[in-house]
């Protein structure tokens, strides 16, 4: 398998992502070309795009407990949501990693992999970039039936795609009975009131 990923990755992340499952790397692929995409609309530069659209997702095919003892380990804040829906954990535990292990310390960097699931109040251009990146993916119009018109929304006002998007998804969990994640209530409320 060719992993074309950009040159100025970390060695230790090429080395995860060459052994991501297949689908879940060309899903990571998918999101890096996408993010690098929307960059310029963002006013940000490739390589930190690229290195947190790359990393977002090395922790994704880790199972549920895996990623609640690995939560514990290195000692994250777990909400009791995550304690039931685990797999919310992979972007805590990605940022915690690229940090103790990559030697990556970069504050926007760790937050737009941590928070990439769910947002958060007063994310920074390259958080909600790599929020919408991964949402964006073709492969996700079915879960994200909306994803067209964010796209569309995207191209004339970054904010209000954000907005759309996270609560298009609050409504599409509201109604099918699933839990929500406070994050992701706290960043619709953030965006509704910066918009």
């Amino acid at each position: 398998m060719d992993y074309s990923f950009g040159a100025l990755l970390p060695e230790p992340l090429k080395v995860v992502l060459s052994k991501l499952p297949h689908g879940l790397y060309l899903h990571t692929q998918r999101v890096c070309d996408e993010a690098k995409a929307l960059a310029p609309i963002f006013g940000l530069e490739f390589e930190s795009v690229e290195v947190a659209a790359a990393a977002h997702d090395i922790c994704r095919s880790m199972n549920g407990k895996d990623l609640l003892l690995e939560a514990q380990r290195r000692r994250l804040p777990i909400h009791e949501v995550e304690k039931q829906i685990p797999i919310l954990l992979h972007g805590p535990v990605a940022a915690a990693i690229v940090r103790d292990e990559f030697g990556l310390v970069d504050k926007d960097l760790l937050e737009a992999i941590h928070w990439h699931s769910t947002g958060t109040p007063g994310m920074r251009p390259l958080a909600e970039l790599i929020f919408l990146a991964d949402k964006l993916d073709p492969m996700k119009k079915t879960r994200y039936p909306f994803i067209n018109e964010v796209r569309e929304c995207l191209v004339k006002d970054y904010e209000k795609a954000s907005f759309l998007f996270i609560s298009e998804e609050l409504k599409r969990l509201v109604d099918s009975g699933q839990l929500l994640h406070p994050a992701s209530v706290a960043t619709r409320n953030w965006l509704l009131s910066r918009n």
